[in-house]
């Protein structure tokens, strides 16, 4: 090697080390950079720095925020950030105005379980040492949002609802909203996804947010993760469901991998099962559809389904419930009155109550069971003995690995007739003046 070759090799050692030092020395000072900067810092930058963020108009928000205590923004905070848009439409109530500050402090370290269904995400970045998350509406404490809701101007309805102390546990109830107005009159003028109306639990019923842990908890004002419809069949769907290993302070919890397709891992994992909002969800309600995973879901890698609806008995007599399923399912028969106590046999959590139970029938795959198909069904020990008007509530759940997936549940009627899958017109709780 020439001597000349040797300096440039030795030159751009050097360069290479001073980058690897100028980096760390970056990195090591970026949480210094992050002190004190406040949320009202963040914005500000935002709003100054940023043209593409700049276009949401967090104008009104950085201007209130110069006004109060935003607190620190620290590492791994969330701020939910209205637009300028969404305090034009909230400020046009005075109550609201008054109370910007305490408002605001409401969306600090939200979570996504505070969004009601009708609050969009506009966009998300990383701050400082934090994340912003862009809304085009003002999350609403419920103290805020029945003063809200008193104000409102609707047209009145006869139409009356439960109030929440006469709602029994076990019941999907009305809850009558604050004010003059009636649900029926809310989910007319569109109030259903309101903020205040989702965080209050008002009018469940009317607005199809019933769920097991609100009927259980009159805390609990809504809790997507265990809902139920009153007709039609619900699906949900939670994405990566894996075995991997937990640690319990020193003791380590783990699964063998053949479990990755099995509902055992439900449970041997902390698994986000009914537990968080889905990932995904479908109300199936034409007539043309059915019991059935649907097909844009039925294949994600990796997940666990949830599929319930309250089955109507057409005629008198007995009901043989089959499952279908890859990889693993179950499926559980339940009568809607044991609900009615709400203490779910001494369980704090829906889910964990009903894995406590037998099911009434199970595709459970496992390394020494072949794959299962679409024309295996897997039926019931016995019939389930039912009078006309008579509801059952029927919930399944399925477990997907690595390849391609499938749910279904089908009933051969007291006629003989096998329906495969069950059509979704045959759930509704209020067969023959029930629930």
């Amino acid at each position: 090697m020439s001597a000349a070759v040797g300096r440039r090799w030795a030159l751009l050692l050097v360069l290479l080390t001073l980058c690897v030092l100028a980096r760390a020395q970056g990195e090591g000072s970026s949480p210094l950079a992050c002190e004190g900067e406040t949320i009202a810092d963040e914005i500000k930058k935002i709003v100054q720095d940023d043209p593409r963020k700049r276009s949401y108009g967090l104008n009104t928000l950085a201007r209130l925020l110069n006004g109060t205590e935003g607190g620190l923004l620290g590492s791994g905070s969330t701020f939910y950030a209205p637009t300028d848009a969404a305090f034009e439409t909230a400020f046009a109530d005075e109550h609201l105005r008054e109370n910007a500050g305490e408002i605001l402090r409401h969306h600090f370290e939200g979570s996504k379980k505070r969004l009601g269904s009708g609050t969009k995400i506009l966009d998300r970045f990383s701050v400082c040492a934090g994340e912003i998350v862009v809304v085009d509406k003002l999350l609403l404490p419920r103290e805020h949002a029945a003063v809200v809701a008193e104000s409102m101007e609707l047209p009145l309805s006869e139409q009356e609802a439960t109030p929440r102390e006469s709602c029994e546990k076990g019941h999907c109830c009305d809850i009558a909203p604050p004010g003059r107005y009636s649900c029926f009159t809310q989910k007319k003028y569109g109030k259903c996804d309101d903020d205040w109306m989702v965080n209050g639990g008002y009018c469940r019923r009317s607005c199809a947010r019933c769920s097991m842990m609100s009927m259980k908890y009159s805390s609990i004002a809504n809790d997507a993760g265990t809902a139920v419809r009153d007709r039609g069949i619900l699906y949900q769907l939670w994405e990566n469901q894996v075995c991997s290993t937990t640690w319990q302070g020193l003791r380590m919890i783990t699964c063998p991998n053949f479990w990755w397709d099995s509902l055992s891992i439900f449970n041997r994992i902390g698994s986000k099962f009914m537990k968080t909002p889905p990932d995904a969800q479908e109300w199936i309600t034409e007539s043309s559809e059915g019991f059935e995973a649907p097909l844009a879901h039925r294949n994600t890698r990796d997940s666990g389904s949830r599929m319930t609806g309250f089955f109507c008995a057409m005629a008198d007599g007995d009901y043989v419930f089959k499952l279908a399923a890859d990889d693993s399912a179950a499926l559980y028969i339940l009568d809607p009155k044991q609900f009615d106590s709400g203490d779910f046999d001494g369980f704090s959590h829906y889910r964990d109550y009903l894995m406590s139970l037998t099911p009434s029938v199970k595709a459970d795959r496992s390394p020494l069971r072949e794959m299962r198909f679409e024309s295996q069904w897997v039926e019931a020990d016995k019939p389930t003995t039912m009078r006309k008007g008579e509801v059952v509530f029927l919930e399944a759940h399925q477990k997907n690995g690595g390849g391609p997936g499938m749910l279904k549940v089908g009933v051969v009627l007291p006629s003989g007739e096998w329906l495969r899958p069950i059509p979704a017109y045959m759930f509704d709780s209020s067969c023959g003046g029930g629930r």
